[in-house]
């Protein structure tokens, strides 16, 4: 059995990579636990502390760590660098052969135009805020790791959506229903920008794409998303399912507004993306009163001082 390591294994897409992965390998995680003390984490070191002796215990580590979005890479620019960046660096150099799967974003693309998707062989990329600075950064790491020999697969999530333990409710579907659900009087769903595309990764499709990555070990980049849709389009699907309204506000600026292509990745892998709107919301319809949830609009982020292993 496969001993994985997952490094920000308390986090929205980490405690359900967890909770799927265990079933199948020995996992161990550590985590700093940013947005949820858990108890269950007695190690909550910033990963940059781990040793080469350390990292030889696991076939696989998973990074999923870091500043997790736009937001929480605003305004400082040294800590999602050194979060999202360095910590990676120094990762790869204590790596001998083990997979290393990390967490890039389909964001880093930018905006794509209409018809349009965006798919690993784009030679022009405009990242337009700090967040996708640092995951285009990792990517160029990740390849110049690959060139080198090392094994490092970078997944380019689109927007992740679905339940886990630790659920955000700042992202497109799992917003949309947090919003109805918690509405005073009848249940709404607000809404801006109808007409711009968004991809969608649903968890639970995630977390097979990590396994499948985990299996067979073909290194690179890859795009990840269950579907593209436009917000207007996944927002009456929201509504449908758990008979909601919905309140159009217009247009806003600076939406991102972009579609992706994962051919490359089901025909690397042999894999079909499963997950649709409707699946998403039937997860958090069931299980949403078992998660903690999270309100990401302000962050307090501790810097901590780089500390070498």
């Amino acid at each position: 059995m496969k001993n994985i390591l997952i490094l920000g294994g308390n986090g929205y897409v980490g405690s359900r990579l967890r909770q799927v992965l265990k079933e199948s390998y020995n996992i161990h995680s550590i985590d700093c636990c940013w947005f949820n003390y858990d108890e269950e984490y007695k190690d909550h070191r910033d990963y940059n502390r781990l040793t080469k002796q350390e990292l030889k215990e696991f076939d696989v580590v998973i990074v999923l760590a870091g500043h997790p979005s736009v937001p929480s890479c605003n305004g400082d620019l040294y800590s999602p660098w050194m979060n999202n960046v360095s910590n990676f660096t120094d990762l790869l150099g204590k790596i001998d052969d083990q997979l290393v799967i990390y967490a890039s974003s389909a964001s880093v693309y930018g905006n794509s135009k209409p018809g349009e998707q965006h798919s690993e062989d784009n030679k022009v990329f405009v990242p337009v805020n700090n967040y996708d600075v640092t995951k285009y950064a990792l990517d160029q790491q990740a390849i110049i790791a690959n060139l080198t020999g090392k094994r490092v697969i970078g997944l380019r999530f689109g927007t992740v959506n679905g339940w886990s333990p630790n659920l955000r409710c700042d992202v497109m579907i799992n917003a949309m229903y947090h919003t109805a659900v918690t509405s005073v009087e009848d249940q709404h769903i607000t809404i801006t920008n109808k007409h711009i595309s968004r991809a969608i990764l649903g968890i639970e499709d995630l977390c097979r794409a990590v396994t499948s990555c985990i299996e067979k070990q073909h290194v690179g980049i890859y795009n990840l998303a269950s579907f593209n849709d436009n917000v207007g389009n996944i927002a009456i699907g929201v509504a449908d399912k758990i008979d909601a309204k919905i309140t159009d506000k217009g247009n806003t600026m600076n939406a991102y507004d972009f579609a992706i292509s994962t051919e490359l990745f089901e025909k690397t892998y042999n894999f079909k993306f499963t997950e649709s709107v409707s699946t998403i919301v039937d997860s958090l319809v069931n299980r949403y009163k078992e998660a903690t949830v999270q309100y990401r609009n302000n962050y307090i982020i501790y810097q901590r001082e780089p500390q070498r292993g």
